[in-house]
């Protein structure tokens, strides 16, 4: 649901990209992205949470440091808002242009906020369903990662693949017979 709720955040607004932060369990930010580079996601993700104060959404400025993929302009404006309800865990749901001069509109606001609260349950259920990061073991036949750790390792390298805008392959073989 949340790269689904990203996907739609940047359609809805006409954005160049779009995240997503949450505090887990042990304080670091759980991190989603659709559109931004790793190096973008990461100075971002520094800035941490707002403090909102009862403003619906707040709208930030970047001058245009941030380094872009090549081709691409760097990151210049951002609409946020809290995507989860409460004060814990701290969240935003956020989405950036690469556009200079681009203001959101009062419509830009609206559209984020109507997409978070239809977004808040599934992404709470999913949140709430979160289990632990499976602890990779070693095959004792192959000296190779186990099968129960391809789920959670494949999710983490389908994230990097696509923070980082690079191609992801995979190979599967069965070694032991």
């Amino acid at each position: 649901p949340m790269m689904r709720t990203l996907e739609l955040a940047r359609e809805r607004t006409a954005s160049d990209g779009a995240i997503a932060l949450v505090t887990g369990g042990n304080g670091t930010p759980i991190v989603a992205t659709v559109g931004l580079s790793e190096s973008e996601t990461n100075h971002i993700a520094r800035m941490g949470f707002p403090d909102y104060r009862g403003a619906r959404a707040i709208e930030v400025a970047f001058a245009g440091d941030l380094v872009a993929p090549e081709g691409l302009d760097p990151v210049r404006a951002g609409l946020v808002m809290p995507l989860l309800e409460g004060e814990e865990p701290q969240s935003l749901l956020g989405v950036l242009t690469r556009t200079k001069g681009r203001r959101f509109s009062e419509e830009d606001i609206d559209a984020l906020h109507g997409l978070v609260q239809s977004a808040r349950p599934p992404v709470t259920r999913a949140l709430n369903l979160a289990e632990p990061d499976v602890v990779p073991e070693l095959d004792m036949l192959t000296s190779l990662l186990d099968r129960q750790s391809f789920p959670s390792i494949l999710e983490r390298e389908i994230l990097r693949s696509r923070l980082a805008s690079h191609p992801l392959a995979l190979l599967v073989i069965d070694v032991d017979r």
